[in-house]
């Protein structure tokens, strides 16, 4: 299995790698509640790009064990744009973000 990489390095660019939700509390909607956590705390510390590598379970099947970077339709379905498919059931993708106006405290 090839592994997804990390775009070149850019300032600003965040990566999100891996979800671990407790068994029992997958398929629960628990990583989408983290992804946007994750999104947002990136954005109020300055973050321009996140970007992570997710899999694509219509191309690979997979049990909930192996979706530890998350499926590519929960980023896709939270605004990311998938920019490079290094193989068939993997994905590099990114969202842009906007700054954040709140304090940093």
């Amino acid at each position: 299995m090839q592994a997804a990489r990390a775009t070149q390095n850019e300032d600003g660019l965040w990566s999100i790698t891996c979800f671990v939700v407790r068994v029992g509390h997958r398929r629960q909607g628990v990583a989408a509640q983290l992804l946007r956590a994750a999104v947002d705390f990136a954005r109020r510390h300055g973050a321009r790009i996140v970007e992570a590598y997710p899999v694509d379970p219509s191309v690979r099947l997979t049990g909930s064990s192996g979706l530890f970077q998350g499926p590519l339709s929960m980023y896709l379905h939270a605004g990311f744009i998938e920019v490079a498919r290094p193989s068939a059931s993997r994905s590099v993708v990114r969202l842009a973000l906007t700054p954040s106006h709140e304090s940093r405290g």
